[in-house]
């Protein structure tokens, strides 16, 4: 397996240029994702992409995640410190309502199975 930070550098790159195609490639379809203190939870890739697809296009474009403010991994998971935010074109619950410039810290917790594929995602922030 490639290293974790590698990985969860090649996942945010992807992100950040609404590569979804991209990220398709480097996730499992099977992904354990949760936005622990926003509550909302996907159990598949499919519905993760499908709502950071809805947020490039409609809900927040210039939406970015920043370079990690610190990056650690241990064996197949990498934790990742950083900055997201953007300009929320609508009101979006636990985020922001329209016009709102958002940003938050968040810390990311990113597992990878032995073939490098996302397996679990968590954001705290």
């Amino acid at each position: 397996m490639q290293d974790p930070i590698t990985l969860s550098n090649q996942i945010v790159r992807a992100y950040n240029a609404a590569d979804f195609d991209r990220l398709r490639t480097l996730m499992h379809p099977e992904l354990d994702f949760a936005h622990v203190n926003r509550g909302f939870s996907f159990s598949t890739s499919k519905e993760l992409i499908g709502v950071l697809e809805l947020f490039a296009a409609q809900l927040m474009p210039d939406r970015k995640m920043s370079e990690p403010e610190r990056v650690v991994a241990r064996e197949d998971t990498a934790v990742r410190v950083a900055r997201w935010g953007g300009t929320a074109q609508a009101d979006i619950p636990g985020f922001g309502s329209a016009g709102d410039k958002v940003e938050l810290t968040l810390c990311s917790i990113m597992r990878f199975d032995a073939q490098g594929l996302l397996v679990e995602w968590k954001d705290y922030g």
